[in-house]
């Protein structure tokens, strides 16, 4: 399952023997996928249509004809596993996924229930990686076409066994923005006087699947209730081509459950690891899980910085499903967390120089408001970044509250550490520019605290020099300089 660049590879995958799934997600790699679903066409909407079914029924065939793509097909086994590609169009991407196709291979003993399938990479694949290919499938399409030769096999119960098993797996309640695909289910090569008998045969007998599991029938549990069943003209004939048509305007009909190809990535990506770890919680919580720890991966520098990342390459703030920069003014200043008063000293000296030289002696009151205004407008942009990438899931998330607590808490940290002393000075009467925490008995006012201003009455020191005239009192001090 993992893919480093877009290629499976069984040393990378070995590497990732009993990995966590927020590592798998992180370690996946589409190739040169990757940059359109997270960098050039990462807001468009995705609806994604995928092909399933019997060996050599015309699955890659099919997806061709319908969405221009350019799948492998032959009269032979072509397929394995799942290949994906991607078409755009002109207010969406369609993501085509073509399944490797499955023939029974006889009565031999079933594997937790199900017979054994032609295989993935083998020449046999268990019934475990079978159920995993339908959950993948139906987990993230919009539009299944589930293509079969009726004529030839008619146990419609065998058909969806894998279906109906993998109800057992993965919970689609407990992800509720999952599983919405309508399932259509093609008949092919059926003649025309036929049809309307076929189709409502095959109807009668997935009515039956249902009637015996109850609530617990993959139709509602994968399909959330939604199915056709469809008897397709006979190749050659010209309703064969046609019928692509009306196929493509119920895959647009369909809605939209991924908003965005970069929420589709992260969505396929999560999917996969959890397959792969074989984690059948929530998906909705491992999106959160992994989100939340996203950002609080950037949190400390985006607050000090204003910037996601710093190495190895300076990162904007964004929003990782779309890549929109987060817009807000701010102005670049660096501030501190934490409880260095070393660092304190230092980030608090270099804002101190937003006025010139020597801030004790200009406008304190003045500089400290600037400080204040910028702190606000990074607190304000940084809230934006959070707001932008975690609205998509619940508020009441422990993750999401957990997030929200450690914001706080560093940006009241940050806020404490941006604030001058301003007690008077032990050796003049300028105010104290240290830390307001720091802990030295000493107040300092970064200054020589010698007066530099001239004297008021220099009229009548003609005598000095122009080195000479300046007041040699504390500085702060009241009255006249002298």
């Amino acid at each position: 399952m993992p893919l480093k660049d877009g290629v499976l590879d069984p040393g990378f995958e070995q590497q990732l023997l009993g990995a966590e799934v927020p590592q798998i997600i992180d370690s996946l790699s589409l190739g040169w996928y990757e940059s359109i679903f997270s960098t050039y066409l990462t807001t468009k909407p995705v609806k994604v249509i995928s092909s399933m079914g019997e060996q050599s029924v015309g699955k890659s065939y099919s997806l061709n004809h319908l969405i221009d793509s350019s799948f492998a097909g032959s009269a032979v086994r072509t397929t394995e596993g799942v290949w994906l590609s991607v078409c755009p169009t002109k207010d969406l991407l369609v993501v085509a996924l073509d399944f490797e196709g499955w023939t029974p291979t006889g009565p031999g003993p079933p594997t937790l229930g199900l017979p054994n399938f032609i295989g993935v990479h083998s020449i046999e694949r268990t019934a475990q990686e079978d159920m995993l290919l339908v959950l993948f499938n139906t987990a993230l399409s919009n539009l299944v076409i589930f293509r079969n030769n009726y004529a030839l096999n008619r146990d419609v119960t065998n058909m969806f066994t894998s279906f109906q098993a993998s109800t057992e797996i993965f919970h689609p309640a407990m992800n509720p923005k999952l599983f919405k695909g309508l399932l259509a289910v093609v008949i092919k090569d059926v003649v025309e006087g036929d049809k309307q008998e076929i189709a409502l045969e095959f109807e009668s007998k997935l009515s039956q699947i249902v009637n015996r599991e109850q609530s617990k029938n993959f139709i509602t549990k994968l399909h959330n209730g939604a199915v056709n069943v469809v008897a397709w003209s006979v190749i050659g004939s010209r309703q064969f081509y046609t019928m692509f048509s009306d196929l493509r305007k119920v895959l647009y009909a369909q809605p939209t459950t991924h908003e965005s190809a970069g929420e589709f990535l992260m969505t396929l990506k999560t999917l996969m690891a959890k397959l792969k770890a074989q984690d059948w919680g929530s998906m909705d919580q491992t999106l959160v899980k992994h989100r939340v720890g996203a950002l609080r991966a950037c949190l400390h520098t985006a607050l000090t910085t204003g910037l996601a990342e710093l190495e190895p390459v300076v990162e904007e703030l964004r929003n990782i499903d779309d890549q929109e920069l987060i817009q807000g003014k701010d102005s670049g200043e660096r501030f501190y967390i934490g409880k260095s008063p070393t660092e304190q000293d230092t980030v608090l000296e270099r804002l101190g120089n937003l006025s010139g030289g020597e801030p004790a002696r200009g406008d304190v009151e003045q500089l400290t408001q600037e400080i204040a205004t910028r702190l606000a407008c990074r607190l304000r942009r940084v809230e934006a970044w959070l707001d932008s990438n975690i609205s998509r899931f619940s508020s009441e998330s422990p993750d999401i509250r957990g997030l929200r607590r450690e914001y706080e808490e560093l940006s009241e940290n940050m806020k404490a550490n941006s604030q001058f002393c301003l007690i008077g000075c032990s050796s003049c009467r300028l105010p104290c520019m240290l830390s307001k925490s720091h802990n030295s008995t000493a107040h300092n006012c970064r200054t020589s605290h010698i007066c530099v201003e001239k004297c008021d009455f220099l009229n009548e020191h003609k005598e000095l020099d122009e080195e000479q005239d300046g007041c040699g009192l504390l500085a702060g001090h009241g009255g006249h300089h002298l």
